[in-house]
């Protein structure tokens, strides 16, 4: 979309956004008053002092002006034609530009070509008949063929005022819009100018803009009443009638009326109303069929009064009844083709043949009854209808649907199959009509409208069909449509499609209860429908009609923050909260559009709302399709539908390289774990033989004989000199056996159970050496843990290769270093003569921390001192 301002600026949609677009020429500095862009897809710009500017496919933007023969620079008003030229509307006329090879090329259009003036300041196309229609400021309008660019003016125009804005509905009429006369219409078959306004106060006013749009609707923007919209397939005649029962329309302006006081004569006065005028009024007939021959007489059916036939041309009357060999004179309906015509009544049918004669000058007719006796069903006939083939269909109460083919053979259908094996019961048909494809249509009581192929009967399942349970008439128009009319209101049928659209806005307070006959085509193809008063004339227009809204997507919010959607299409995993907006465009009627969408990958079904707006939380990763249809009668299928494709990546941790690298991953920490358990099985098997190896040492050093001999010597002394100490001794030494034995099983003890333990071995050793030996214990209650027997080890080892006497006594001192580390220091004073020892004591404890991962031990001798630092195991499990 490309917008020209006041200004000479223009913009381009970009993303949702109108962004000001910037040629590496320049935009103009006066104001842009037309775009378009012609069939080769170059765009041109008209502007107001500038002449026309074109963008080429090479990007360059050049210029149209006075050098190459343009008439002015003030350009009103732009047009582009099939031809890939364009038409620009200034003071001096019309110049028809074009560009071939790099070479511009202005053809112009003056008054003295046929234009009604210089000064043209619309234009519009007729893209039916290939023809430019141009609006003059004086002189009214001109219709200019596109391939030989001959004009013809129109003739009539009045000096209704200066033109500001043309419409045109090809082959009907051009709606041309004025400064201060408000809107006229020219009417393209009858030649003729009629004022086109709803009330006398929209007679003078200032019309700014007309438009044509999709639907069929013609808007006005005026200066009193804004923007209006009426819809040009149906107008609304006053017919100042009462109770209208049949109609026949000769053209547009010349019908026949029949009701309950009479027939009734309509043409149009020098203002364009329709004027009644009735006949036979001395003698009041109930008019409910009519029917014009070739020959221009009207045929009249009455009901209860026979058949009347009227000459206009000679004022003379005819009169038939029963007498005259009619099966009834009610008659409910009159059809003809080639000097035949068919009379549907309550008694039957009848057939009076022509054959060519004028019907006033014949002095007896040749008639011909069917009734049920005949094979016709039922005698009560609403409905004659003949077909492009010659065959006769009757529409009957009760019974059905009969057929009378060329042959003469009659055939009936009262309740039928349809393909999908199930009965449909035709039983009451009312009104009968054909389609272009040569299908038959009946309108019935209750199973709405049924479709005959010549093989298969369908009834046409809508949703308004209950509306249509009630349908009076059907016909089809000029485009191939069916019109389908009832109490609710006028319907158009595609019969290719079975596609409706219902027409009940553009009626306005329309009550409709139309008579089955009061449907009728004049000669211009429009078809008239009567209500008790008024005639509404719907028009099939020739233009390519939208019968069905269409839908677009508007906005799409991701976390509550708009996106370009004409973009964008690939989200993060977290971006999966999403909303959809969007809209269906009818005006016909805005308020009967419905929605149905489906998210594709996630919806199982369509969910059907009258919402403009979908909402989606939490969406899963993956490829999905947002589809949403708009319809005004509650079909779908077939209907318009915008779709917006996108996806939402996987979390990383559902990536396949984010997977393969957790299992490699995985597979590596499985196998890490499985060495290390093996290892630490295989360090716990180490640690266990060292811990009975320990408490195998630990008990042959204390059984051992020097060890005994000493102990029993000192008890042998004790018994001797002290019986009370000994009785003592005993139990240190028995107690210190019974801890020896109860901690040798555990892999840690902790630090108190160790110094219970080390304190009875220091009684035993200070009985034995005195004031000779002193250990200090600097620990009291702190928490932690050790091997068994650690410290008990390291002071006999203190103990076994230290010199011990009065001289130099051996001094142990046990203390804590930094709060996670035992320190046992002891005076060095090595023998002279070492005892035999293997070295396991002091090595087992480094390897049994070692396998329990606890700390390493350290020994530092120096300045006299051997000290080893054991590390203080802080909790149980550490171990």
């Amino acid at each position: 979309m490309w917008v020209g301002y006041d200004d000479g600026h223009i913009g381009r949609l970009v993303a949702g956004r109108i962004e000001a677009w910037q040629p590496e020429e320049g935009t103009p500095a006066v104001p842009v008053t037309g775009i378009v862009q012609d069939t080769s897809g170059r765009m041109w710009f008209a502007t107001y002092g500038e002449g026309l500017y074109y963008l080429d496919h090479n990007g360059r933007l050049y210029q149209i002006g006075e050098e190459e023969g343009m008439l002015g620079l003030d350009i009103y008003d732009l047009v582009a034609d099939a031809h890939g030229r364009v038409w620009a509307a200034t003071d001096g006329g019309i110049n028809v530009c074009s560009v071939a090879g790099g070479r511009k090329r202005v053809r112009r259009l003056t008054r003295s070509t046929g234009l009604p003036d210089d000064i043209i300041r619309v234009l519009t196309r007729d893209t039916v008949e290939g023809v430019v229609w141009a609006g003059a400021y004086e002189g009214g309008i001109a219709c200019i063929d596109e391939s030989s660019l001959r004009v013809q003016p129109v003739d009539g125009w009045q000096d209704y005022g200066v033109i500001t804005s043309l419409a045109v509905f090809s082959g009907y009429d051009v709606w041309v819009g004025t400064e201060d006369d408000g809107l006229w219409r020219y009417d393209l078959q009858a030649g003729q100018w009629h004022p086109a306004t709803c009330s006398p106060a929209m007679r003078r006013t200032k019309v700014y803009a007309l438009h044509r749009d999709g639907e069929g609707n013609l808007w006005v923007l005026n200066n009193t009443h804004g923007l209006c919209v009426a819809n040009r397939q149906f107008e609304l005649e006053e017919a100042e009638l009462q109770q209208v029962q049949a109609v026949w329309a000769v053209d547009d302006d010349h019908l026949w009326v029949g009701t309950r006081e009479g027939l009734f004569e309509l043409s149009r006065d020098t203002a364009g109303h329709l004027r009644p005028r009735r006949h036979r009024a001395s003698a009041p007939l109930n008019v409910i069929s009519l029917y014009g021959d070739a020959h221009g007489v009207l045929w009249v059916g009455t009901f209860g009064q026979g058949l009347y036939l009227f000459d206009p041309a000679t004022g003379r009357w005819r009169h038939l009844t029963e007498a005259d060999g009619l099966t009834n004179d009610a008659i409910l309906d009159i059809d003809g083709v080639n000097g035949h015509l068919w009379l549907a009544t309550l008694g039957g049918v009848t057939e009076i043949a022509l054959q060519g004669r004028h019907p006033m000058r014949e002095t007896r007719f040749e008639v011909v009854n069917y009734n049920s006796k005949e094979g016709l069903g039922a005698n009560f006939v609403y409905d004659v209808f003949i077909d492009s083939r010659g065959r006769t269909w009757f529409g009957t109460d009760g019974m059905g649907v009969g057929m009378r083919d060329t042959s003469g053979r009659l055939t009936t259908w009262r309740a039928v199959r349809t393909p999908a094996g199930d009965t449909l019961p035709l039983r009451t048909v009312y009104s009968i009509a054909e389609d272009r494809q040569g299908r038959m249509w009946f309108s019935t009581s209750r199973s709405g409208l049924v479709a005959f192929d010549g093989q298969h009967f369908r009834q046409v399942a809508e949703a308004a069909a209950e509306r249509r349970s009630g349908v009076s008439s059907i016909m089809t128009d000029r485009n191939g449509r069916l019109l389908v009319v009832h109490a609710g209101g006028i319907e158009l049928l595609d019969p290719r499609t079975g596609h409706v659209a219902a027409y009940d806005a553009v009626l306005g307070d329309l009550q409709l209860d139309p008579n089955l006959n009061a449907l009728a085509t004049d000669g211009r193809g429009h078809i008239w429908i009567a209500d008790a008063r008024r005639l509404v004339r719907y028009t099939a227009l020739r233009e390519r009609v939208r019968y069905e809204p269409s839908v677009r997507l508007t906005a799409i919010s991701v976390l509550l923050q708009q996106v370009p959607f004409a973009q964008a299409h690939a989200f993060r995993a977290n971006q999966n909260h999403i909303v959809f907006g969007y809209r269906g465009l009818w005006y016909t009627n805005p308020a009967a559009v419905r929605y149905r969408y489906r998210l594709e990958g996630y919806d199982l079904n369509w969910i059907h709302t009258s919402d403009r707006q979908a909402t989606y939380s939490n969406l899963p990763s993956g490829k999905y399709v947002f589809r949403v249809q708009a319809s005004h009668n509650g079909r779908f299928e077939g209907a318009p539908e915008a779709a917006w494709h996108f996806e939402i990546a996987l979390p990383l941790w559902r990536r396949p390289w984010f997977i393969a690298l957790a299992l490699i991953a995985g597979v590596a920490g499985a196998v890490w774990y499985v060495r290390a358990r093996d290892r630490r099985v295989q360090r716990l098997n180490l640690l266990e033989k060292e811990k009975v190896a320990s408490q195998f040492e630990a008990l042959k050093s204390q059984i051992n004989p020097h060890f005994l001999f000493n102990s029993f010597n000192t008890l042998i002394a004790l018994i001797e000199e002290e019986p009370d100490k000994a009785v003592h001794y005993v139990e240190k030494l028995s107690d210190f056996y019974r801890l020896l034995l109860q901690y040798r099983h555990r892999e840690v003890i902790s630090l108190q159970e160790e110094v219970e333990l080390l304190q009875h071995y220091s009684y035993l050793l200070q009985q034995r050496f005195g004031d000779n030996f002193r250990l200090e214990l600097q620990v009291n209650g702190e928490a932690g843990f050790v091997p068994p027997l650690a410290l008990q080890t390291l002071v006999e080892n203190a103990v076994k290769h230290n010199i011990i006497s009065k001289s130099r006594p051996l001094e142990v001192r046990i203390y804590l270093e930094n709060r996670e580390t035992i320190v046992v220091e002891n005076n060095l004073q090595p023998k002279r003569s070492p005892e035999k020892s293997t070295g396991f004591g002091l090595q087992s404890l480094m390897r049994r921390y070692e396998m329990m991962q606890a700390g390493r031990v350290r020994i530092v001798k120096g300045e006299g001192k051997f000290r080893v630092l054991l590390p203080l195991i802080l909790r149980r499990d550490q171990g």
